[in-house]
């Protein structure tokens, strides 16, 4: 998605935390591909797991960075644990489809050092 002329992307990935629980990782990610490091952007977000049925239920975080070379992303390495991301009582994951639906919402001042 392009936002304020630059890209932005979705990270979700699997962490293992020290006690080994399984952890959805959830982030941000602008500009990832430039090796300039001259441009950098402020943003807030919310980063959002959508509820299968009930919008009310959807889990909401939020985050507000300067994005820049070095730390292009933000947000959270434990997002949800995977046994409450999978639990069907939660109403996040879609067992026909095998997914769940991960939402970003982003307000970004204009960016600076870029052409």
């Amino acid at each position: 998605c392009i936002v304020r002329n630059l890209p932005w992307k979705i990270l979700a990935m699997v962490k293992q935390l020290q006690n080994k629980e399984l952890v959805l990782g959830f982030f941000l990610q602008c500009n990832a591909d430039s090796d300039s490091a001259r441009w950098s952007i402020c943003a807030i977000a919310e980063l959002r797991l959508l509820h299968l049925t009930d919008p009310e239920k959807n889990l909401v975080k939020k985050i507000q960075h300067i994005f820049y070379l070095k730390e292009n992303d933000w947000g959270y390495s434990p997002f949800i644990p995977f046994k409450d991301l999978l639990d069907p009582e939660k109403g996040f994951y879609d067992a026909q489809n095998d997914c769940v639906t991960l939402e970003v919402w982003v307000n970004a001042d204009a960016p600076h050092g870029t052409a």
